[in-house]
């Protein structure tokens, strides 16, 4: 499997594995499907996800990759580079090309990171790349939707760094520009915080042993509260964990693609204003949802998976 990190603000990052030409027009066409090319037109034909800007590249997947990972790296760290289909050849599956990239700037980070810990589920940004029927798209989430996970006022100027430089990152990978107007974010995926009864270190080791114990990667951390020191500002103690397992994991990508956006699994651990530490992660039947993923056995397969790292975190399994 491919995974390529840059060591700032990340703790301790693993191989990380769970799970893809030319342009055309950058709009959602209103497709909720995976996308390809629209009948009778020769067009590419994005798929229309809530809160997920989409862009048609104009080079094939791997320049695409190598131009979204220049781009966050002239201004800020490249955390990760998961290849959601490599990692599910490991595991004897098949898998269209598929690359998600995470990173960001670190003042693009702060300001929302500030104004709402629990934003730390979806920053940093994360960039989906992959092809479907010739075709490579680029996804990542916009502005508008990680402000509503968090419950950020849509118009707040926190966002405005993270959202010219998504908008000019993903510009510069595919060579298209963003649409003029982001699409609705839609309803908010719930998200369920478990208090630990452990410090802020314990909570987070026994997380990462969780992980190694379940057979699944060993996780990426990134360490939250460095990028905000980096921007010049203070945060309580935040980490964010990837972590996944692609025999679970690699159905509801080839279900529908933009699924790899939402995986690997994610899980934030954070200290609150108290002292208090809890364990944060998104609803799985609530992301797959907002996909378009029908696979009820696989995403509850996974969805107890994900409990039982948090019960194993937090002491209360």
């Amino acid at each position: 499997m491919l995974l390529r990190t840059r060591t700032a603000s990340i703790l301790a990052v693993g191989a990380l594995v769970l799970t893809g030409c030319s342009g055309g027009s950058d709009e959602p066409s209103g497709s909720s499907g995976p996308g390809g090319t629209e009948a009778g037109s020769g067009e590419p034909d994005p798929p229309e996800i809530p809160g997920m800007a989409v862009l048609v590249s104009d080079a094939d997947l791997a320049d695409t990759v190598d131009r979204l990972e220049g781009a966050i790296g002239d201004i800020g760290t490249v955390t990760a580079t998961v290849d959601h289909a490599d990692a599910a050849s490991g595991a004897g599956l098949d898998l269209d090309p598929t690359v998600l990239v995470v990173g960001s700037g670190a003042d693009a980070a702060a300001p929302i990171l500030q104004q709402a810990q629990s934003a730390g589920l979806d920053l940093p940004q994360k960039y989906l790349v992959w092809e479907d029927d010739g075709v490579v798209y680029l996804g990542y989430n916009t502005v508008e939707w990680i402000a509503r996970q968090a419950g950020i006022g849509p118009r707040s100027d926190a966002l405005d760094a993270l959202r010219y430089g998504s908008e000019a990152i993903a510009s510069a990978a595919t060579g298209a520009e963003p649409a003029r107007e982001a699409p609705d974010p839609g309803e908010p995926v719930e998200e369920t915080t478990v208090p630990s009864d452990a410090g802020f270190d314990e909570t987070l080791e026994r997380l990462q042993a969780a992980v190694q114990d379940a057979d699944m990667s060993s996780p990426a951390t990134v360490d939250e509260a460095a990028l905000a020191r980096r921007a010049g500002t203070q945060l309580r103690a935040t980490t964010v964990t990837l972590a996944g397992d692609p025999e679970t994991g690699t159905p509801l990508i080839a279900q529908q693609p933009t699924m790899g956006l939402d995986l690997p699994l994610r899980f934030l651990v954070a200290e609150g204003a108290d002292g208090t530490v809890s364990v944060s992660y998104p609803d799985l039947a609530g992301l797959a949802a907002r996909h378009g993923v029908d696979d009820a056995d696989a995403v509850a397969a996974l969805a107890e998976g994900q409990e039982r790292l948090v019960a194993a975190a937090t002491g209360t399994g």
